[in-house]
């Protein structure tokens, strides 16, 4: 598949409507703001992702399965940094759609593996290529001075949560 996304710049999107969190005068939710901020990529990725029927939480866990099949669903959790309940909810669509299986592990019966299905395999490799060209378009529009920020501020605010 080749590239979709417009070369020169971003989507232009209307602002959303709504009812506004009231924050102090001259103050804004910096929460919000990152709030904001991931909503806008997440949908930007999802567009791309469209055409192969997953979300970008769904190819997040599809790519970290490929990575390291089979893999128990605890430390397929903990690798994502997702809570159990959310891993099943994509898991249990992904299986539904016939891109994952899931296996009982041989040496701990009570633990389930993930593996990707051979459909599941081809569904990832082939939505790399979306995925690639949604970052390239980031990487254009924001340019590396931007991008090493955002990833320092990610840190740091990472540090603060800890």
């Amino acid at each position: 598949m080749t590239e979709r996304l417009p070369a020169k710049s971003l989507p232009a999107k209307p602002p959303a409507a709504g009812p506004r969190i009231a924050n102090p005068p001259g103050e804004p939710c910096y929460c919000g703001l990152a709030r904001r901020a991931s909503r806008a990529l997440t949908e930007l990725y999802e567009r791309e992702l469209a055409p192969y029927g997953i979300t970008l939480p769904q190819f997040s866990l599809m790519r970290a399965a490929a990575g390291a099949s089979p893999l128990g669903i605890t430390e397929l959790a903990l690798q994502l940094n997702l809570d159990r309940t959310t891993l099943g909810r994509n898991l249990k669509l992904l299986e539904k759609q016939g891109l994952v299986v899931f296996v009982v592990n041989q040496r701990d019966q009570r633990e389930h593996l993930v593996t990707l299905t051979r459909a599941g395999a081809k569904v990832s490799k082939e939505a790399l290529v979306a995925w690639k060209a949604a970052q390239a378009l980031i990487r254009r529009n924001l340019g590396k001075q931007k991008l090493a920020a955002l990833e320092q501020l990610v840190a740091q605010i990472d540090a603060l949560a800890a």
